[in-house]
């Protein structure tokens, strides 16, 4: 493990390389060659595969790049000039780092994905899905020539939860939001008076819009009233600030700035934008390969959920008690059954649920990349190969309720669950137990960073400083530390933390009294990530 190349100390790397004395990394083409004729590059790209479209193959390489141990050769990190390939922290007083394009707003901090997310506590397995080990440290401010810890914020790398259902949710949301918007226009147009339109989506309100005829057939639309999204209506539902829509955005961006692996579709085919002396380190296919396997991760599940399929499992007999001990799938008393169930209903009735929605329905269950939306798509037309392999009408694609690799659970040869898919509706839709809403929340001083938060694709768009996106408490009894610095040790210190629009909530949460207190923990700590080692 190297986790101490994701964290580090804000300020140990900005002291401990005197700036003035010459260092140098291995970047030279020629060193690098050499360099190579004994260890080569460690990355496997994923170009043969996405172009057979198999989904399984294309996962498996995702897993691959997912776990790969970049070296130079390969071209992780950066150059700074320094003697260091990473700086765990941003370093805008170096020429070389300010001069990188696109800028990074961290590290790079480490030799691979999987340094920073690891396996899960129940299970033993699962890269990609697992705990997060270390927070990251970024410059939102992005100043040149300058790295001041006054613009540093420290940052809990997110869960990677079964994404691609996130992903499908926000984009059904966001249709919903632009279906209620162009009514509107379309009524304030055809009937020539002022419209004002709620906007709800999955039952969740994001406040309204009013449209004015003046001006038809491009009437004025007043978003002020919009709540908990911005004014275009679509849902972000990436980033602890809710900033990013495409989840191929936010996989780019991490290649880019967490390892220096800077993808071509960023920095342009045959560009060697951080000086490391290595062009197009991480092809279009290979962002679409991660972008897969992540979106197919399983989703967490519940101690009642695994104490259920062990009860299952007892039925089958000595083939279902052998699983049960070759997965370790734990047990409940009745009285813990009993006290997670009262929990439960502690979390509703305190207004917990009004954010941390118990569950959203999909109307479909196929996630594709790239996504049909145009607003879930990103082509910053630097690589030609981004328009020949990134097609629309022609996208990879997997079905959320039964294509997961990954917690298929066997008795000999019949699968008799799927613990890692989303479970299917009638009307061939999905069921997604996330305990989110996909909305920004007001969440109090308590909680509020130093400085605004820009929109990777909208720099001009930036989050107040107190507003955050509801977290999904999926998995949360896998995940600590808490909240977007890490801050929170406890879930309990996490719920204490809560302000702003969440301070009602709160305060009743502290006048329960001890045993509803421990009942509504116990609820939360059921909510689990489990990956068998043995997949």
């Amino acid at each position: 493990m190297k986790s101490q190349l994701c964290v580090g100390s804000i300020f140990l790397s900005m002291f401990l390389i005197p700036i003035g004395v010459p260092r140098a990394e291995v970047t030279d083409p020629d060193d690098l060659a050499d360099v190579a004729e004994n260890v080569p590059g460690a990355i496997e790209h994923c170009d043969e595969e996405v172009a057979a479209r198999d989904f399984i193959p294309i996962f498996d390489c995702g897993d691959e790049l997912f776990e790969t141990q970049f070296n130079a050769v390969d071209g992780v990190g950066a150059k700074f000039g320094t003697g260091q390939r990473f700086t765990r922290t941003p370093r805008f007083d170096l020429d070389a780092y300010a001069d990188i394009v696109p800028a990074r707003i961290t590290g790079p901090n480490a030799q691979a994905c999987a340094d920073c997310h690891m396996g899960a506590a129940l299970g033993g397995a699962g890269d990609g899905s697992g705990i997060v080990t270390v927070n990251n440290v970024q410059d939102l401010a992005q100043i040149r020539d300058v790295a001041d810890p006054k613009n540093f914020v420290s940052r809990n790398p997110p869960h990677l939860f079964a994404p691609g259902a996130i992903q499908v949710g926000a984009e059904e949301m966001t249709l919903d939001l632009f279906a209620i918007r162009d009514d509107a226009i379309a009524t304030a147009c055809s009937e020539m008076r002022p419209v004002a339109a709620r906007l709800t989506s999955k039952g969740i309100s994001f406040g309204t819009i009013s449209v004015s005829p003046d001006a038809c057939p491009d009437p004025q639309i007043d978003s002020s009233a919009v709540e908990g999204v911005d004014a275009d209506l679509v849902i972000k539902p990436f980033g602890w600030k809710g900033t990013v829509a495409p989840l191929r955005l936010f996989n780019a961006a991490a290649f880019h700035n967490e390892l220096g692996m800077t993808p071509t579709e960023l920095a342009g085919p045959g560009v060697d934008s951080d000086g490391d002396g290595v062009v197009d380190e991480i092809f279009v296919e290979d962002v679409s390969a991660m972008t897969v396997y992540l979106a197919a991760q399983p989703r967490p599940t519940t101690r009642i959920e695994l104490d259920d399929l062990r009860r299952a499992l007892i039925r089958r007999g000595r083939a279902g008690i052998q699983v049960i001990r070759d997965l370790e799938i734990p047990r409940l008393s009745v009285q813990q059954r009993q006290q997670i169930r009262r929990g439960e209903s502690k979390f509703a009735e305190i207004g917990c649920a009004l954010c941390h929605r118990p569950e959203l329905q999909l109307g479909g269950a196929t996630f594709a990349e790239p996504s049909p939306l145009p607003d879930f798509r990103f082509d910053f037309g630097l690589d030609p190969r981004v328009a020949q392999t990134v097609d629309p009408a022609n996208p990879l694609t997997f079905d959320l309720t039964m294509d997961q690799p990954n917690n298929v659970i066997q008795v000999g040869d019949e699968i008799v669950f799927r613990l890692g898919s989303l479970q299917a509706t009638e009307d061939g839709g999905a069921v997604v137990r996330a305990f989110a809403d996909f909305k920004r929340h007001e969440m109090g001083p308590s909680l509020a960073e130093s400085i605004t938060d820009p929109e990777p694709l909208n720099p001009a768009v930036r989050i107040p400083v107190s507003v955050f996106l509801t977290e999904p408490l999926w998995g949360v009894g896998s995940t600590a530390p808490y909240l977007h610095d890490g801050r929170a040790t406890t879930i309990e210190e996490a719920i204490i933390e809560h302000g702003g629009e969440a301070a009602a909530s709160r305060d009743r949460f502290r006048a329960l009294s001890t045993a509803g207190q421990d009942d509504l923990l116990a609820f939360l700590d059921n909510l689990v990530l489990f990956f068998p080692s043995t997949d």
